[in-house]
């Protein structure tokens, strides 16, 4: 008992205590009251605005904030900053906090153009003028455990380049960029939920193809700036062929309520303003017209059937290895889902028999904009897993109302598919789209128009618009970045699409990052039946420092001409066209230029050095866990790694050092070892009296050596 009095004793004074601390406005450097650290969030806040600022700062378009992974960016010249801003100098102020786990000094070090000033919990700390950054000497700080409060205040150069990454160091460990593992921000800051407002209203306008109905502005496009947002200009679905790929009683109600059908669609419910007999009768007549379309004999592909036996068993395990599982459930569109993954549930009642084969086999060829990545399959496995989601893909259409229905008749429904809209948006085949042709965004703003329409609250108000099926908050946002940032549609910037991209893809569900979990194998650990742990797939806090963007871009268009880790069952999909923007956006979000990664000039000498530090017998046993051309990896199938033939192909030589020094520091839960315990010598006393940078130098060049000798055919492009 009196044990259990002490505990309670000291847990109300814990809590008294932390109270005491919330309700405080002076609390020490490293501590934060209970609310400040419950809203904490991820990243730091990054705040944009145009040089000089004598502008007045009542106009809107002259400031953005957003939040950021990292205090860096990359900016080339004569590109915006950001989205919402034009072209020209400008200032980014980084704010949010650094977290250590211990009190100490660190050396703060700069790297790329422009000028700098920081404060540290309040204090400024170093002011750099315009230049060099890198020249600048590393500047001592003491850190407090805990938060430490950072302000960053970085003004890009007058012309050129901005460029901006922030590296620190201590006596325990060497120069490294700062992590975004250890960044937060205050996520209730007015300012950043307003800029989070702004983009998510833009995203949703270009997602839900509203341009392809309303232009933004009045005139010859070619008067003003292009629209240069991808989401915005991105194709829909070619309806082509869609009689021979989809069953006509699905597009009906397809038509009628896309929602119903599946969750997470940008397609509008186009019919919601008729009554409901007339607006089924119309989609009938629509369908009727769209089961016409068959395109051209030659255009048909052939998969042979799936081979009866075990064909849904082997589904099942490619379903899971493949990690389509950690994107996609069996259960109804409107039943929740913690993943938040879309529903396959009428995946039977959509296709024509044998057409989810040929949808796996190609994804992209009727929309080469779909969020569904082309991951690659061999014909047997297409098969294979289209046999098993047909077999769990058992959702029944809603079709009591078509006996009452008169049959479709589809001249009237071509002549429909013009009159509703469908033609805005869905090319047939050699048909394009129509050019929009409804009131322009702009003069609906002007006319303060943004509460009626397809943006009314209430049904009444929607008139014949069609229902785009967004929350009111969504509703909110669209209408709010009309009033303030529409001219943001003609900007863009690779960071900023790729950190959208991130969300779009779900590439969270097979990557962590920044400390946060893939989905998959908690999905597998839930739902799996093989009882399987999936492959390790790379954590990509660092993608941007660690792959030539070069490299990133060839795989993401999957123009790869090799699989860097041929052994894992997961393979990655192909984005052809996101690949080229988001390569880019990786690279820059980490204070990277395209080509920027020096290194010193290959050494023939420093090579064979190294194939011996690097061999098996009498060296640091690479070619244990790593393949080697066709040699393959000895160690457990769970231990191997990437082949070392493509290494100098895929890495940056900062980040190869980096790596090689310390593996956990970057990646906590890789299975690479620490060769150099203390960071200075490895056991391999025999080459360089141990010294572990050179012995790493030297694999560098040998690495360098091997991607030289390996010439492997390019792949096909993807179609």
């Amino acid at each position: 008992m009196m044990r259990l009095f002490i505990g309670l004793l000291l847990g109300g004074l814990c809590l008294l205590s932390d109270n005491v601390w919330g309700q405080a406005s002076d609390l020490r450097p490293g501590r934060l009251s209970s609310a400040e650290r419950d809203a904490l969030q991820p990243g730091l806040q990054a705040a944009f605005q145009m040089l000089p600022l004598d502008t007045p700062s009542s106009d809107p378009t002259l400031a953005d904030v957003r939040t950021v992974r990292l205090p860096a960016l990359f900016v080339p010249a004569g590109e915006p900053a950001t989205p919402f801003l034009a072209a020209g100098p400008f200032r980014c102020t980084f704010t949010g906090y650094l977290k250590t786990r211990l009190r100490g000094e660190a050396r703060l070090a700069f790297a790329g153009r422009g000028a700098v000033k920081l404060w540290l919990n309040d204090e400024q700390v170093l002011a750099i003028e315009q230049g060099d950054l890198q020249a600048a000497p590393a500047v001592p700080v003491e850190l407090a455990k805990g938060y430490n409060h950072l302000r960053l205040e970085y003004d890009s150069p007058a012309a050129g380049d901005a460029q901006l990454r922030v590296d620190w160091s201590s006596d325990e460990f060497p120069r490294e960029p700062l992590s975004p593992r250890d960044l937060f921000h205050n996520g209730d800051d007015p300012a950043i939920r307003d800029g989070g407002q702004q983009r998510a209203g833009r995203l949703l306008l270009a997602r839900h193809n509203c341009l392809k109905c309303h232009p933004a502005f009045e005139g010859d496009p070619s008067a003003f700036a292009p629209l240069l947002m991808p989401e915005a200009l991105r194709d829909t679905p070619d309806l082509g062929e869609v009689g021979a790929r989809l069953q006509a009683d699905w597009m009906t109600e397809w038509i009628l309520a896309p929602a119903s059908l599946r969750n997470k669609t940008t397609m509008p419910a186009v019919l919601s303003h008729l009554p409901p007999a007339t607006a089924r009768q119309t989609a009938v007549d629509i369908a009727a017209y769209l089961a016409t379309l068959q395109g051209e004999p030659g255009d048909k592909q052939s998969i042979e059937p799936a081979p009866a036996a075990d064909a849904v068993r082997l589904g099942e395990g490619l379903y899971e290895e493949r990690g389509c599982i950690a994107c996609h459930r069996f259960t109804p569109p409107d039943q929740d889902d913690r993943w938040q993954r879309v529903s396959l549930h009428y995946l039977s009642a959509k296709f024509q028999p044998d057409q989810v084969a040929q949808f796996l086999a190609n994804p992209r060829r009727h929309y080469r904009w779909s969020r569904m990545p082309h991951a690659p399959l061999e014909p047997v496995e297409t098969r294979q897993l289209a046999a098993y989601l047909a077999s769990r893909s058992q959702g029944s259409l809603p079709l009591a109302a078509v006996d009452a229905t008169p049959a479709g008749d589809p001249v009237r429904g071509a002549e429909l598919f013009q009159s509703v809209g469908c033609v805005q948006c869905h090319a047939r085949g050699k048909t394009p789209p129509l050019p929009a042709r409804a009131a322009t965004l702009a003069s609906l703003l002007a006319a303060g128009h943004t509460e009626r329409g397809c943006l009314a609250e209430e049904v009444a108000g929607r008139g014949s618009a069609p229902d785009v099926q967004l929350a009111a908050e969504d509703k909110t946002a669209v209408r709010e970045f009309l009033k303030a940032s529409l001219e943001s549609l003609t900007r863009d910037t690779a960071d900023d699409f790729s950190q959208r991209q991130w969300k779009t893809m779900s590439c969270r569900a097979c990557h962590a990052r920044d400390g946060v979990d893939a989905i998959l194998p908690a999905v597998l650990y839930d739902e799996g039946e093989r009882g399987l742990p999936p492959d390790p797939v790379p954590d990509l806090t660092w993608a941007g420092e660690k792959l030539q963007p070069q490299w990133t871009q060839r795989l993401l268009a999957g123009l790869l001409p090799y699989r860097p880790r041929p052994h894992f069952h997961l393979r990655m999909p192909a984005l052809p066209a996101r690949g080229d923007l988001l390569s880019q956006g990786i690279c820059f979000e980490h204070g990277f230029a395209l080509d920027e990664n020096p290194q010193p000039a290959w050494s023939e000498p420093l090579a064979e050095t190294g194939s011996q530090v690097a061999a098996m017998q009498n060296g640091l046993a690479c070619h244990r866990c790593h393949a080697i051309g066709d040699q393959q990896a000895t160690a457990p199938f769970e231990a191997r790694s990437t082949n070392l033939s493509f290494a100098a192909d895929r890495l940056r030589y900062r980040f190869y050092h980096r790596w090689m020094r310390d593996p956990m520091r970057v990646e906590p839960a890789t299975k690479m070892i620490k060769f150099a315990p203390d960071g200075l010598k490895t056991g391999l006393d025999r080459y360089y009296k141990g010294d572990a940078h050179q012995q790493f130098e030297s694999v560098w060049h040998y690495l360098h050596a091997l991607h030289a000798a390996e010439k492997p055919e390019p792949a096909a492009s993807d179609p």
